[in-house]
């Protein structure tokens, strides 16, 4: 954590500032705060300047942030913790006239109290962490393949559960508790569990629909472990699918495999999206992909690199990515089939074990 920190302070001539404040509270996201200090409290700032690295939080958590973050200097409020005119003082104290904030981490009220405040010039200083969370290091990654692996097994137990009259919303909920007993700390984001013509829907909600024979069940789930997050969608059947149930899912496995197959450092977000639609467009079914081939996965779900085509991303080594090419159509279903990489000099690691096959269940 402190190399973390001390690398983001080096950076800050470079962006104009004399310090970084990075917020987490309600409605604002924790993932800098976390990766910087180790924290994992509700509500805290952190100020990193060079030779100065202070987390601001209140009284709930003065045992869990000397616990977590014995290489800061803790500052403890009363409760409300890290209110404006408490951080605008912290920056007066400590000489720093410049500070830049991280746009996507607050909110345009916040900024505006920190501003009326005083204590500091805040500005904009957007991306100084997020370029540093991009790579993973072997402890992250770690992580992430532990997370990976939960959900392997827990999908595997879950699928023996999956009959018919089985509801999604149930289903779901198994699909949680099995990940929690393996060791996540949490769901990486809402389970995503749709049958049927529901399974059209890209992020469709679990409802209380119940499996059927001949529903397809698209299936999207991840866990959380040291924070890290993984990702993985496999799709099963009710029962032994048709030819068409048969035939867009094998598109879309070459599609995925098309596009595994060039992760490697400097391969661009324009080409796996090409590469997966040429095959998609081979079956005649390119108008059916809504969405990116990928995306990064770390502390959030949805990090940098953006693989959307357009966006001009380059991979690049130690990037942790999904592979995850889809075809949906209204009223008759959905299929999508989502790995997780790890980009190395030598191309791709698959962090994902679970089998792409089109599953038979029930």
């Amino acid at each position: 954590m402190r190399k973390r920190a001390k690398a983001v302070a080096g950076a800050l001539d470079g962006a104009g500032v004399d310090a970084l404040l990075c917020l987490h509270g309600e409605g604002l996201p924790r993932p800098n705060v976390r990766y910087l200090s180790g924290f994992t409290g509700s509500s805290a700032a952190l100020l990193i300047a060079c030779g100065h690295r202070l987390l601001i939080t209140d009284g709930r958590y003065r045992e869990q942030a000397a616990a977590e973050c014995p290489d800061w200097e803790v500052e403890i409020l009363p409760p409300g913790g890290a209110d404006a005119a408490a951080i605008g003082e912290c920056c007066r104290s400590r000489g720093f006239a410049r500070v830049g904030y991280e746009p996507q981490g607050i909110t345009a009220g916040k900024l505006d109290e920190l501003r009326d405040a005083g204590g500091a010039a805040f500005v904009p200083a957007g991306g100084l962490v997020e370029a540093r969370r991009r790579r993973k290091g072997l402890d992250e990654i770690a992580a992430i393949e532990a997370a990976a692996g939960i959900v392997d097994a827990a999908l595997e137990a879950t699928a023996g559960l999956a009959r018919a009259g089985v509801s999604e919303r149930d289903l779901a909920l198994e699909l949680d508790v099995q990940m929690r007993r393996r060791g996540a700390e949490e769901p990486a984001f809402s389970t995503i569990v749709a049958a049927g013509p529901r399974s059209a829907i890209p992020h469709a909600l679990p409802s209380e629909r119940r499996l059927a024979a001949g529903d397809l069940v698209c299936i999207d789930c991840g866990a959380v472990v040291d924070g890290y997050r993984s990702d993985l969608t496999r799709v099963w059947v009710m029962g032994e699918p048709d030819a068409e149930q048969r035939r867009v899912h094998a598109a879309v496995l070459r599609a995925h495999d098309r596009a595994l197959a060039l992760v490697r450092p400097g391969a661009g977000g324009d080409d796996l999206n090409g590469a997966a639609r040429e095959e998609l467009a081979a079956a005649g079914i390119d108008g059916w992909w809504r969405h990116g081939i990928g995306h990064g996965v770390g502390l959030a779900i949805h990090e940098a690199p953006s693989l959307r085509a357009g966006t001009g991303a380059e991979l690049a080594a130690g990037d942790v990515v999904t592979i995850e090419p889809g075809a949906y159509r209204s009223g008759w279903g959905g299929v999508r089939i989502e790995d997780l990489v790890l980009v190395t000099e030598a191309g791709a690691r698959t962090l994902s074990a679970a089998p792409t096959a089109l599953r038979v269940i029930g």
